[in-house]
């Protein structure tokens, strides 16, 4: 956990957040030094191209975070994961003509580095996604926490660890009332497994 202005956030969710935005600023300089005729780099430090793109890599966060992909890692479809970047890009462009209306040109990027940089986002964002619920969670591991207690709040709360493992917190099960000496574990599917403090255990 990392403590931000007294709020706990996940580690996770930073370092998804952070690599994100690594990945997709990456993307529009790619395609700045793909599509550009003129020198690239007299356009990122001269025309405010960075400032350009750190635009357009906000709105491109902002619409993330409002699909509540940072608050749920767990990947149900990955065609439904490619639809909502798609739909967030979307929006980005729309954010990109409502700048063109407002005749902001120091702040829009050029059309086809915006189209290039956009499908290269609409390409490497969701595998990174998928990359990094799949391999970096679990290289990242979590805390494991025990529950005193079985009462329902108790197991809400069980649930919520297990669909929402960004929380870097792994369920380990509860300690039952009922029985003295025994453990309730929850195991990977959810099925309460009965173990006893010796360290025997069954179903």
């Amino acid at each position: 956990m990392i403590r931000l202005f007294r709020v706990f956030i996940p580690t996770s969710v930073v370092a998804l957040l952070v690599s994100e935005v690594i990945l997709t600023y990456t993307c529009y300089v790619v395609a700045t030094f793909l599509m550009m005729e003129a020198a690239p780099e007299v356009f990122l430090l001269d025309d405010n191209g960075w400032l350009r793109i750190a635009l357009v890599v906000a709105c491109l966060m902002l619409g993330i975070y409002f699909h509540d992909l940072y608050t749920q890692f767990r990947i149900r479809s990955r065609v439904l994961l490619l639809q909502q970047v798609i739909v967030v890009v979307g929006v980005t462009f729309l954010s990109q003509a409502l700048l063109v209306y407002l005749r902001l040109d120091e702040l829009i990027l050029p059309t086809w580095v915006m189209i290039v940089g956009s499908a290269l986002t609409l390409i490497l964002l969701p595998a990174w996604r998928i990359f990094f619920s799949t391999v970096v969670m679990k290289a990242m591991g979590s805390e494991r926490v025990l529950f005193l207690g079985t009462s329902s709040v108790s197991q809400e709360v069980v649930q919520y660890l297990m669909e929402h493992p960004e929380t870097g917190l792994t369920a380990l099960g509860y300690v039952d009332n009922l029985e003295a000496g025994a453990t309730h574990v929850v195991d990977g599917v959810g099925h309460p497994v009965h173990m006893l403090l010796d360290g025997h255990h069954h179903v």
